[in-house]
């Protein structure tokens, strides 16, 4: 049911994600195990995240406790990166680091520093945070008014996106091209 919140959300089908999401934590929450538990609340902070439900994120992330290798659920960097408390983030998860690659990509989230989060899950063989790691490249690098090397990021970020059928991040993809160019 992750994967296929995280599939229904790229693909825009908004409602078919909030329920896949929610039918992963349920289970997740009864359990009271930490690795069905943490990744099922990762992804609902994620997809709450991307949709703008800041608050409904935020409380799902709060209430995700930290565990060995949670490196390894790189959904919790990305929706702590978009809440605005990576720093805060950071903190709760750094003593549950074993620098690994996957400890050092979540870093480069929480960092804000995309380009190298892109590169670090394209080594990992993460493609789908690959290209969203792109993508928030993009947006940073069209902020800062650095089309080049914004396109460069774009073009990556689209060829995975175009590639699977990803609506959504295809639009905000094609939005920010509009913007850059």
């Amino acid at each position: 049911m992750l994967a296929r919140s995280m599939i229904e959300l790229a693909s825009d089908r908004i409602d078919l994600s909030r329920a896949a999401v929610e039918a992963a934590m349920a289970p997740g929450r009864k359990v009271m195990d930490p690795q069905a538990k943490t990744p099922a609340l990762a992804m609902g902070a994620f997809v709450y995240a991307e949709l703008d439900e800041y608050d409904q994120a935020r409380a799902l992330l709060e209430e995700l406790e930290p565990v060995p290798f949670i490196a390894s659920t790189p959904t919790a960097f990305f929706a702590a990166s978009r809440l605005g408390c990576a720093g805060e983030f950071g903190e709760r998860v750094q003593p549950f680091g074993r620098e690994t690659r996957f400890d050092r990509a979540a870093e480069f989230v929480l960092g804000g520093r995309w380009v190298e989060a892109a590169d670090a899950y394209d080594e990992i063989g993460t493609r789908p945070f690959a290209g969203l790691a792109a993508l928030r490249a993009t947006e940073t690098l069209v902020e800062q008014g650095r089309r080049a090397e914004a396109d460069e990021q774009l073009l990556r970020a689209l060829a995975f996106y175009r590639s699977v059928g990803a609506t959504r991040y295809i639009r905000q993809g094609e939005s920010l091209l509009a913007a850059s160019a």
